[in-house]
């Protein structure tokens, strides 16, 4: 997949891409320049050409909504897709509500997709407890 190499700084209502470029080196030269005369670091954000363009063609959406430990489903909406985001995401609201982020053709395919990954983690006993938790036991960290 083809790349491009985003030269940015700022954040928020500041945030501004200073040149699109075809190869990292070019883009670190330029980053270079910007942290040296300028009073804020500037990054380097890697995109790949077309990502969205089949799931768009196809129909997808990103699905918003909570889905409960049994199941249930409360405040479901939907926007457009976004550039970069995994095609599924979620985090736990609280103890009986997981928050879920997903990219699908409708609102059933998203609450197949959520509802597979709530019996996956009831069956492995990780309900309620969020990826980063995981991740810090994993490396020894809590």
């Amino acid at each position: 997949m083809k790349k491009v190499y985003l030269v940015t700084t700022g954040e928020y209502s500041d945030y501004s891409v200073r040149g699109v470029y075809s190869n990292l080196k070019r883009a670190e030269e330029v980053q270079k320049y910007y942290n040296k005369s300028s009073y804020c670091d500037a990054c380097i954000e890697i995109i790949d050409l077309d990502t969205n363009f089949y799931r768009i063609r196809d129909g997808y959406l990103r699905y918003h909504f909570y889905m409960g430990r049994r199941g249930g489903v409360y405040h479901l909406s939907s926007s457009g897709l976004r550039h970069g985001h995994v095609s599924f995401w979620y985090e736990f609201y609280n103890e009986s509500q997981m928050v879920c982020e997903v990219d699908a053709r409708s609102e059933e395919h998203a609450i197949k997709i959520a509802n597979e990954k709530r019996v996956q983690l009831l069956a492995m006993n990780l309900w309620g407890i969020n990826r980063e938790s995981l991740e810090a036991e994993s490396e020894g960290k809590t």
